[in-house]
This record gives C-alpha cells, structure tokens and sequence, in this order.
C-alpha cells in the first residue's frame, strides 16, 4: 500500500511553504490486525487518511496524518506519520489537533467525587440508567473520548470538543456502558473535560507480559545488537515508493543543510524488527 507517496503529497503542498527538500519525517507506527488475511494479488486495497495536528516546534511545523487500511472493503490496519517543515510555522489560528480513541481510567473515591461528576453537564447518563447501577465511593469508570483542538491563538482554542462514553468496570473486569460523553467550548484555555480525568485518574503500569517481560538477549558490551545502514539509499526508495532527495541525493541533502543523506525511517524499523526476529523468535516472522 503506497502510504509514503500519499503523506509526502500532503506534506509537500501549500502547507509545508519550504518544499520538500525541508522535509524530515519524525515518526511513523504501522498496525495490522491479528488474523488479517495476506493481501493478494486481484485484492480491492484502498485508505482513508485523516490530518490529525498542525503544530509548531522549536525546529518548525509538525504535520501528523492518520490512515485507516481496507481491503476488500474489510479494515485490515492503520498507521499514523508524522513530518516537520523546518524553519516554517503555522500562523497560530491555524493549529489544530484531534486525539481519538483516548482511554483514561478514573476512580472515585468518595461520595463527593460521585457528586462531583453527577453534576458535570458533560457527563450524561444513558436513558435507561433507571436500571443501571448506581455509582458509589470506590466506582471505577473507564472513559473513551476523541476530542479535537482549534487554536485562536498560541494559549487560546477557539472551539474544543470531546465525545465518548463512560464504562463501569464491574466484577470481573466486565465494562458496562452506563453514560455519553459530550463536551464543546468556544474561546477557552484549555479543556476541562481532560483536566477532570487526568485529575481522577488511576495510575496503570500495565505490561505486555504477566512476567514483566525479558531481554532479547544480554545487552553488556559483548552482546550489544547492531546493524549497518545501506550505503545506498535507492533501493528502498523504489521499493518503499519513497523519492525524497534527502535520501538519495547528496548534494541535494547538503542543500537542505543535513550531515549527509538520511536512511529511511521505515528501513530502520525493518532493520530492527529483523534483529528481534533473529533473536527472540528464531528468525520465524510474526
């Protein structure tokens, strides 16, 4: 699925005013389901990508782009990606973000804490809570909430919002679905839904791994794992569809003021998988 090109359409328009040789990719995360099926050739592949935050940095502007995946019409990952444009910023009313999917674990630990959120008007229980239980000292919820942020200025938004819903945790670590929700705020600071959950929030070190997890192997300096950078960056560049000058083009990398061509992002992420592959899973890929 050709991403790259997709995101560096987007990341070398209008909006990035430096052009692409100002472009350095920052971030990039790829998740595909378990028990997706191998994509085959005749498959109907296609995405839907979203524009997730314009920020500035100390270095320039920040673009972060969502993707979901399909095929077949059928939702077989996501990604996400962030680039930054440097030495070039966003005028401050044009800053946005979008957070989805945010969990938070809340407890309350009293009856004025039950008080506290009965009486948030962002706070709605469903119709039929006549027939759900109550929430008592010690209830511990779990709130899902996408939320967006449009900037007015460097410390005011001009419009927040936050949607979701609250689930109780019962028994069992069983979630019952007992309130919505729904929050929007024109010229404000901050958003005060967060602030309130971050406040009640139940500190979680939850792990992977009942044991706590292991080394891949022993990391003191005999064992220390490494892998050396191609000395062309071309190949990945037709394989990944990526055609960046940045990475190909030494001339053109001392232009944009970089030590040297940089290797791809997503070729240091295959490297690394293939070390924990070889070490940790017999070379078996999962």
């Amino acid at each position: 699925m050709p991403l790259v090109p997709q995101i560096l359409s987007i990341f070398s328009s209008s909006l990035a005013d430096g052009g692409e040789l100002e472009i350095i990719q920052t971030h990039n995360k790829y998740q595909i389901f378990d028990s997706v099926q191998p994509v085959c050739l005749g498959d109907s592949v296609s995405t839907e990508m979203y524009l997730d935050e314009f920020a500035n940095t100390s270095y320039g502007k920040l673009f972060t782009v969502s993707a979901k995946m399909y095929c077949n019409n059928a939702q077989i990952g996501r990604m996400q990606a962030s680039c930054l444009s440097r030495g070039n910023f966003f005028k401050p009313e044009r800053l946005f973000r979008r957070v989805r999917g945010e969990t938070t674990v809340i407890q309350l630990s009293s009856v004025e804490d039950v008080y506290e959120l009965e009486s948030k008007d962002w706070f709605i229980y469903r119709s039929s809570s006549s027939f759900l239980p109550k929430l008592l000292a010690g209830s511990v919820l779990e709130f899902c909430l996408d939320s967006t942020y449009a900037s007015k200025s460097e410390s005011v938004y001009s419009r927040v919002t936050s949607s979701g819903t609250a689930m109780l945790r019962q028994r069992g670590g069983r979630l019952l679905h007992i309130a919505d929700v729904s929050y929007e705020w024109l010229n404000c600071a901050g958003n005060p839904v967060v602030d309130y959950l971050n406040k009640h929030r139940v500190s979680s070190s939850e792990c992977l791994f009942e044991s706590g997890g292991y080394s891949v192997v022993k990391t003191d300096d005999e064992n220390t794992l490494s892998f050396t950078a191609p000395s062309s960056n071309r190949e990945y560049a037709v394989l990944g569809g990526d055609y960046n000058p940045i990475h190909t083009n030494e001339y053109l990398a001392d232009v944009a003021n970089l030590p040297g061509m940089l290797t791809h992002g997503l070729w240091t992420q295959s490297a690394t998988r293939a070390v924990v592959e070889m070490h940790a899973a017999s070379g078996e890929m999962g």
